[in-house]
């Protein structure tokens, strides 16, 4: 069966049967019945409307587009042929040159004279446009599905579009997209993510492996472990905080440990506070001790210091000697107790 393209006249607005109105018209394919007379209007065809959206009212004598097989016994109205002006009103042809023009190259923008009409269905009409051997399929709800020579796919429905190259590029644009599958598995030299707002949620395990960098950049970074958090770092970690660190640890204390090499706290402007509101401050050193200041102020109600074997002299105006002038005993002492 063959299909075709026509220009048509609307001689009959929507058809009344009895109180019902049927959103049908009587239309004069043109020119193939132009010699029909008016008296025999009753011979003329009846079309619907192919777009469902689209309730149009056509009055007399307006001129649309109509597609019908050889006998015009079925038909569809398409659209408006000679839209008024101001009118939003589009016809299919409007439609298809729309999507050709979205879908972009190779895809090219069919003229009214390139379009054959292969099937036509209420809901479908399958086109070729054989000069680019391209075709497509539209749909009475406007989705469209536009083929092109080089295998490439395109098609689009009033909310999503889906474009697939000859070579094998996948494009969609849409609103909202959800999947629910057993499992999933991506493979891709290149992964990027562009997202005003990212959430990951996971009853089980969340494993992360980089075999190269792993870079976070963030305007601000919050973190909460329910659990306990272990970091190994095989080779050197550098931090660089810009104002300053506050941590608080709730219980179990901090407990750092250097196996070999240095540890070093370097505060360059600024002064350095180890303060313990209950318990004991101790410093044990395999060798020396060394404080290199200007000043130690030591501030305590006694200080005191282990036996030694070399009497240490305490300070005083007659203790400061070796031995008490009285007694003869040596002056040497654990401790000292401070005072003014």
């Amino acid at each position: 069966m063959n299909y075709q393209l026509k220009i048509a006249k609307i001689i009959e607005p929507r058809i009344l049967v009895g109180d019902v109105v049927y959103n049908l018209f009587r239309l004069r394919i043109l020119p193939d019945m132009s010699d029909i007379p008016e008296t025999q209007n009753e011979l003329l065809p009846v079309f619907p409307n192919f777009f469902k959206q689209n309730n149009t009212a056509y009055q007399k004598d307006d001129i649309v587009w109509v597609v019908c097989n050889e006998d015009f016994q079925v038909g569809f109205i398409l659209g408006l042929a000679q839209p008024p002006a101001g009118d939003n009103i589009s016809s299919f042809i409007d439609v298809i040159n729309k999507a050709e023009e979205e879908a972009g190259q190779p895809f090219v923008i069919s003229g009214i004279n390139d379009i054959t009409v292969v099937n036509i269905s209420g809901s479908s009409l399958l086109f070729t446009n054989s000069s680019h051997a391209q075709s497509g399929q539209l749909y009475n709800n406007s989705t469209v599905f536009l083929f092109a020579s080089d295998g490439s796919i395109w098609v689009k429905n009033p909310g999503m579009s889906l474009r697939t190259s000859g070579e094998g590029d996948l494009t969609i644009v849409g609103k909202n997209k959800t999947e629910t599958l057993s499992n999933s598995t991506t493979s891709a030299d290149t992964v990027t993510v562009e997202a005003s707002k990212t959430e990951i949620s996971t009853e089980g395990v969340h494993n992360l492996n980089v075999g190269g960098a792993y870079t976070v950049t963030a305007n601000t970074v919050s973190e909460t472990s329910l659990g306990s958090e272990d970091h190994i770092v095989v080779g050197k970690q550098s931090e660089t905080i810009g104002q300053g660190i506050v941590k608080q640890v709730i219980s179990g204390g901090e407990k750092d440990t250097v196996l070999l090499g240095d540890y070093s706290i370097t505060v360059t402007a600024g002064a350095m506070n180890l303060t313990t509101v209950a318990g004991t401050i101790n410093m044990t050193s395999g060798g020396g001790v060394t404080i290199t200041a200007p000043i130690v102020n030591v501030v305590a109600g006694a200080i005191k210091f282990p036996s030694v074997s070399t009497p240490l002299p305490s300070p005083g105006p007659f203790c400061m000697l070796p031995l008490c002038l009285f007694s003869g005993a040596p002056h040497t002492m654990p401790g000292y107790v401070g005072g003014v």
